[in-house]
């Protein structure tokens, strides 16, 4: 879908919008592949199925036949039942480009070369001489026996008729690669593509049934390989029979991709142990071997050459595929080599530090899928990729997820990560869900409630200085940011004492920077009735209604900050009502009646105005007294 967008991108989306779909659908269709590949691998090696030691002794005493050795051969190893499985996994991949390769069908309904026939028909009725290079009778093998050409388009027909039987081998789909032979006219290279199977014979073990497979098997490998080193095969059609037949050399160069080439590697891996194994015993029939074809074999493959060969190949286009992440992850699932895949997860995250989203997912996924395969793992470099992660998390703003990906680091660093991410919340219904998130998701909430406040209050604290001479009566920005930091610590009540430990912290460092107005803002983050809370929690966790001595402290030093601040705001309104609320004495000189009997008037409102000032003045001053002595006189200072 996403291809048929981008065909015709302004009939849609934005050309760019677009290209960034197309990127996230191949990334995670990768990604798919991927996953595939792991639950394969990592299905059978969690089985644990054991070697066996069957061997040649038991294949000829069982009297074994060819398809049973190799099942037998695939039980006992896993390295090649393994490599088998990667070759499943890229066969299956290839069958979903099959809708894009170019269909025979879509240009001849039958592929027999009828435009040759007619033209020899031609030939014939007209008495004339068959065009110069063009064969002159009708039989699989004419071309090649001749040295001549079919029409031209008949030999663009035959061209697309091998790319898509090789399509459709390399989607593992041979049924239908020898089902669209037949359709074109061209049975016999569908009765061809027979000769790989194993043979076996069920009645040789005293059992009934039909016998399958090749019994010359040998000899039609022996063939392949002679029909593929042969001239006048376009290079499908060698690689078509080179496919069955463990030619690597003739299937390399119609592979056009990374994993074709992998896919080519493998199945030839396959391939030569099969073989090896079943010519370790005599044939049931008494019939010698034929030789293995010159070549066959020879090149040492194992599961990690086979990588090392396609990362330096010459061809700079495969080099570049077989360096790409996804490609990467694969190559160290099948090769079962965490701790190189994490070494290589370190390295993408130093060298690209805004990796693409996708892939940072996959490799935190990649690590928590190993951790539940109980492989032993690196704890740093994983909690790397995890803590990586998280922060990508954050800076999309997928926060409902952060706590729970958090949880999957070690339990030094949840507290420390999941502190520093809600660090930047500041709605209060937001913190409280967060907290809750964190700790559905197994977080140790109380201890990073605690840290969050302890980091916002520690931060910016150059900006407190102690020097200041006068009182500071207006609230800045990072002082409102900490006074709003005690919220984390009143949601839950098993939090109050630290948060009134906390609260006492915070005062002490406003009060010392004269900083009033914030120290009673702090004062009222306590909920009201938190000492009882305190004790009702103690009682119900110990029975015992003796606080602990940290709490007992903190109780006894928000008291006495209570009072100091009650003191500090009498003793304030006494000096804002004595210096600044007396009224102004109205006595003036006058100059005419009038204006003395205006004054008269005014010298009885203001003596009525000095009275009640006064009467407020001795108030204030009697609670002023009676809060200061009441912090003089403060139980145990």
């Amino acid at each position: 879908i996403l291809e048929q967008l981008q065909s015709q991108p302004e009939q849609y989306l934005p050309a760019q919008r677009l290209n960034q779909l197309y990127q996230s659908g191949t990334h995670l269709r990768e990604e798919k592949h991927m996953w595939l590949l792991a639950h394969a691998l990592y299905g059978d090696r969690l089985e644990g199925t054991p070697d066996s030691d069957a061997r040649v002794t038991d294949y000829v005493m069982n009297k074994m036949s060819e398809r049973d050795i190799a099942k037998a051969l695939l039980d006992r190893d896993s390295m090649v039942r393994e490599s088998q499985m990667v070759v499943d996994w890229l066969e299956n991949a290839a069958r979903e480009k099959l809708a894009q390769i170019e269909r025979v069908e879509f240009f001849s309904d039958i592929v027999c070369w009828e435009n040759t026939q007619h033209e020899l028909r031609m030939s014939r009725d007209t008495k004339q001489a068959v065009p110069g290079g063009l064969v002159t009778e009708l039989d699989p093998d004419v071309a090649i026996r001749q040295k001549k050409a079919l029409s031209d388009d008949d030999m663009r027909d035959e061209r697309r008729l091998l790319r898509q039987v090789f399509a459709l081998i390399r989607a593992g789909q041979l049924q239908q690669a020898q089902d669209l032979c037949r359709k074109c006219g061209e049975a016999w290279r569908a009765a061809d593509l027979e000769g790989w199977l194993l043979f076996h014979d069920p009645n040789v073990e005293g059992k009934t049934g039909a016998v399958s497979g090749n019994p010359y098997r040998d000899v039609w490998k022996l063939s392949c390989w002679q029909s593929a080193d042969a001239e006048g095969y376009s290079p499908y059609e060698r690689a078509i029979v080179a496919a069955y037949s463990g030619n690597l050399e003739k299937l390399l160069p119609v592979c056009e991709s990374w994993e074709d080439c992998l896919w080519a590697y493998f199945k030839t891996f396959v391939d030569v142990h099969v073989e090896e194994e079943i010519r370790m015993v005599p044939r049931l029939d008494a019939r010698p071997w034929e030789s293995l074809p010159e070549g066959y074999g020879s090149k040492n493959l194992s599961p990690s050459a086979i990588f090392d060969d396609l990362a330096t190949n010459p061809n700079e286009s495969l080099r570049v595929q077989a360096a790409a992440p996804f490609h990467i992850i694969e190559k160290h699932l099948v090769l079962n080599d965490i701790a190189g895949l994490l070494n290589c997860f370190h390295e993408w995250i130093e060298r690209h530090p805004h990796m693409d989203h996708h892939l940072l997912r996959c490799m935190a996924h990649t690590i928590l899928f190993m951790r539940m395969m109980n492989q032993h793992m690196e704890t740093t470099l994983c909690d790397e990729v995890l803590e990586t992660y998280i922060k990508s998390l954050i800076q999309d703003k997928l926060y409902d997820l952060v706590a729970t990906y958090t949880a999957c680091l070690s339990p030094a660093l949840q507290v420390s990560v999941y502190a520093a991410f809600l660090e930047a919340v500041e709605e209060k219904d937001e913190k409280r869900s967060l907290l809750d998130l964190g700790e559905r998701a197994g977080l140790d909430v109380a201890q990073i409630a605690k840290l969050v406040v302890e980091n916002i209050r520690c931060h910016g604290s150059d900006e407190l200085r102690p020097d200041m001479e006068t009182a500071q009566t207006s609230l800045t920005e990072s002082d409102e940011r900490r006074i709003d930091a005690m919220d984390w610590l009143v949601f839950e009540k098993s939090q109050r004492g630290e948060a009134i430990h906390q609260a006492c912290a915070l005062i002490r460092t406003f009060l010392a920077t004269k900083k009033h107005v914030a120290a009673r803002a702090v004062l009222e983050k306590i909920p009201n009735g938190s000492l009882q809370v305190i004790q009702d929690e103690w009682k119900t966790k110990t029975g015992s209604s003796v606080l602990q001595p940290e709490d007992e402290n903190s109780i006894h030093e928000l008291t006495g900050l209570e009072a100091y601040l009650l003191a500090l705001s009498s003793f304030d309104e006494w000096f804002r009502h004595y210096h600044h609320n007396k009224p102004a004495d109205p006595s003036r000189a006058v100059s005419s009646f009038t204006e003395q009997v205006a004054l008269e008037q005014e010298n009885k409102q203001y003596q009525v105005d000095l009275q009640r000032w006064e009467y407020a003045l001795q108030a204030c001053t009697q609670d002023s007294v009676q809060k200061i002595y009441a912090v003089l006189m403060f139980p145990d200072g």
